[in-house]
C-alpha cells in the first residue's frame, strides 16, 4: 500500500485543527487565479506589459554614454574653485566661472558648432534610430536644442569642485567623439574669454599711457617753442643775471655818490672831476631803470611775465611726467595681472568609448513599469469593488 504524501497528510491535519485557515487558504488561491485569469488584469497588466518588453526587447535602441570631468584653472596653476578667479574679475568668482562653461555647453551657438561638425542633427534624427526617442526629422532650431539638453548632461559638483560632462548619443564611438568636441569647444572659449578680458585692461590701460604720452609730448614741445619766441633757456637764469647786473650796477652808483660828495666837500660842483662823476652816475641811473624794465614792466613782455609762464610750463611738464611713469607703472601691473587670470581647462578624467550601453535600464524600467501596473489595478479593483457593494 503506497503512503500518503506529507502534502495532503499536512492539508488534512489542517483540516481537521484549522477548517477556517484552510478555507481562507482556498479562497486566496481562487482569488489569485481568478484575478490571473481576468480580462482585467489581461487587458491592465498582462498586455501593457507584454507590449512594453516587447518593445525594450526589440525596438528600443541602446543609447551609449561618454563622460568626462574637468576643472578651470588659473595660470597660477590654482583651480578658479579654490582660487576665486572669475572669467568677469567680480566678487565670488568660483561659481560664476563654472556657470558660465556651464551656459556655454548647453547655448545654441555650440550646437551650431557641434551640428556643423559632426553632423548632430543627422545622427541623432536616423531612420536607424528607435521612433519613440529619436528626433524629427522636422524638428525646429528650438526643440533640436531641448533635445541636445537632454542628451548633453553638464553640471558643476560643488562636493568636489569639478564640472561633469556626459553625452548620450545611439552610438559608442559617437558620443567619446561628440564629448572631445565639447571638451575643445569650451577650452577655446575658455581661452578666448579669459584673453579677450586680459587685453581689455591691458588696451585701457595702454590707451592712458600714450595719452599721457601724447600730452607729455605736448608740454615739451610748448617749452621749446616759448625759448624759441623768447630767445630764452632759461628765464630763471636770465633773471639772476639781470638781478646781478642791477645790483652792481647800483653798488657803482653808491660809489660814484660818496665820491663826488667827497669832491664837492673842497670843489665847486662846476669844477671838472664833480661834474664827470655826474655825468657818470645820472648815466649809470639810466641804465639801471632801462635794466629794472626788462624785469618789471606792464607791457606784457616784461622777464618776470615770461619766467611766471615758463614756471607754469615746467610745473605742468613735472605732473605729465610723474604721470606718464604713473601709467607705466600700471600697464606693467595690468600685464602682471593679465597673466596671471589667464585661464584653460584642465581634463581630469578623458571621455572613453563605451563597452556597453547606458540607457535605456531595461531592467528597471520593466520591474517599475510592471509595479506601478500592479498598483493601478489593485486600485481598480478596490473602487470597482466599492462601486458593486454601493450597488447591492
Amino acid at each position: 500500500m503506497k503512503a500518503i504524501p506529507d502534502s495532503i497528510s499536512r492539508k488534512a491535519k489542517k483540516l481537521v485543527k484549522k477548517p477556517d485557515a484552510f478555507v481562507k487558504d482556498m479562497k486566496l488561491l481562487r482569488w489569485v487565479k481568478s484575478v490571473l485569469v481576468s480580462r482585467d488584469f489581461n487587458w491592465l497588466v498582462i498586455f501593457p506589459f507584454m507590449i512594453a518588453t516587447a518593445y525594450m526587447v526589440g525596438v528600443a535602441s541602446n543609447r551609449y554614454a561618454s563622460n568626462s570631468s574637468f576643472i578651470v584653472q588659473s595660470a597660477s596653476g590654482a583651480s578658479t574653485a579654490s582660487a576665486g578667479l572669475a572669467l568677469l574679475g567680480l566678487g565670488d568668482n568660483s561659481a560664476k566661472d563654472e556657470q558660465v562653461i556651464v551656459e556655454y555647453i548647453q547655448s545654441l551657438d555650440l550646437l551650431k558648432q557641434l551640428d556643423q561638425q559632426l553632423q548632430l542633427k543627422a545622427h541623432y534624427s536616423s531612420s536607424k534610430n528607435d521612433l519613440l526617442y529619436r528626433l524629427e526629422k522636422t524638428a525646429t532650431q528650438e526643440d533640436f536644442l531641448k533635445y541636445y539638453r537632454n542628451n548633453i548632461k553638464i553640471h558643476f559638483d560643488e562636493s568636489r569642485g569639478m564640472l561633469l560632462l556626459e553625452a548620450e548619443t545611439f552610438d559608442a564611438e559617437y558620443s567619446e567623439k561628440l564629448v572631445r568636441q565639447i571638451l575643445r569647444a569650451a577650452e577655446g572659449f575658455v581661452n578666448k574669454t579669459s584673453h579677450d578680458l586680459a587685453n581689455g585692461q591691458q588696451q585701457f590701460v595702454a590707451e592712458q599711457v600714450l595719452r599721457l604720452e601724447q600730452k607729455l609730448r605736448s608740454i615739451k614741445q610748448s617749452i621749446l617753442i616759448f625759448q624759441e619766441n623768447n630767445q630764452l633757456y632759461s628765464p630763471e637764469a636770465q633773471g639772476s643775471s639781470l638781478g646781478s647786473i642791477v645790483s652792481g650796477l647800483e653798488a657803482k652808483l653808491s660809489e660814484l655818490k660818496a665820491r663826488r660828495r667827497e669832491l664837492l666837500s673842497y670843489q665847486k660842483p662846476s669844477a671838472p672831476a664833480p661834474m664827470s662823476i655826474a655825468r657818470r652816475i645820472s648815466s649809470i641811473e639810466i641804465q639801471i631803470d632801462e635794466e629794472k624794465l626788462k624785469l618789471v614792466s606792464n607791457d606784457g613782455n616784461s622777464l618776470n611775465q615770461r619766467m611766471a609762464e615758463y614756471q607754469q610750463l615746467r610745473l605742468d611738464l613735472e605732473f605729465a611726467t610723474r604721470a606718464y611713469e604713473s601709467s607705466l607703472a600700471a600697464l606693467e601691473a595690468a600685464r602682471m595681472e593679465a597673466s596671471r587670470k589667464l585661464k584653460h581647462l584642465v581634463t581630469i578624467s578623458k571621455p572613453q568609448i563605451a563597452e556597453e550601453a547606458a540607457y535605456p535600464r531595461k531592467l528597471y524600467i520593466l520591474f517599475t513599469l510592471l509595479l506601478c501596473q500592479l498598483m493601478l489595478f489593485s486600485l481598480y479593483r478596490m473602487i470597482r469593488a466599492t462601486i458593486r457593494e454601493h450597488q447591492d
